[in-house]
């Protein structure tokens, strides 16, 4: 099928398709007034029509600062992962991001 609406229009492939008891389930969910399916869409559906102050989000504490507070705490591990987030070269020794070699190799891939 290519949506629910699909899926519950046909109830007997719906059921065939997905199981007796649960191609019932989503068939009366989706008839429901209180339809979890249709809650759950609605929850997940990115919103594109709100303002959003991209500036709010921007760090206030100063750099210099942020490296104390880590590094009085015994996190200075911390501090180069910081320095990636904040895109700051001067707080620790910042390593360059990480890229598509840098990550491990994938379980079970063909090694030959």
């Amino acid at each position: 099928f290519d949506s629910v609406a699909d899926a519950v229009a046909d109830p007997m492939g719906c059921r065939s398709v997905l199981g007796p008891e649960v191609g019932q389930l989503l068939i009366d969910d989706v008839a429901s007034s209180d339809s979890v399916f249709r809650r759950n869409v609605e929850l997940m559906t990115m919103h594109r029509d709100l303002d959003v102050d991209v500036d709010a989000g921007c760090p206030s504490t100063p750099v210099d600062q942020l490296e104390r507070y880590l590094r009085d705490r015994k996190l200075g591990g911390l501090i180069e992962r910081m320095a990636l987030c904040f895109g700051e070269s001067g707080l620790g020794e910042a390593a360059p991001p990480p890229t598509d070699l840098d990550a491990p190799p994938l379980a079970g891939g063909a090694e030959d």
